[in-house]
């Protein structure tokens, strides 16, 4: 999963206060991470304190990067699609074979 193959990975973030239309704007505009600039593909608000971040670089610790950035923190953050698949609830420590079909829906 190659950061070259532009595969998104999208992310549920919860944040120490409410997102403001400031916090959403200087989310998007992007941070550098590794000495690369990076920018989001789509940043949108679902609740108060809490958004949904699409990426497609997947730098280390590229999310919480960005929320610094925007002089925010990180409480909680879970990874709820990669490409064309949707993450289910799998218990922490826990796997499972993913099935040939979930392996083609990434690549969607």
């Amino acid at each position: 999963m190659h950061p070259s193959s532009n595969i998104t990975k999208e992310y549920l973030v919860k944040t120490d206060q409410d997102l403001t239309a400031e916090h959403l704007m200087a989310i998007s505009h992007g941070t550098l991470v590794e000495g690369i600039f990076v920018k989001p593909v789509r940043v949108s608000k679902v609740r108060k304190g809490t958004l949904k971040i699409v990426i497609s670089e997947g730098k280390k610790r590229e999310v919480r990067l960005l929320l610094q950035a925007a002089g925010l923190k990180v409480q909680a953050l879970t990874r709820i699609r990669i490409g064309g698949l949707q993450l289910g609830a799998l218990p922490v420590g826990s796997w499972r074979a993913m099935t040939e079909t979930e392996k083609k829906v990434i690549f969607q």
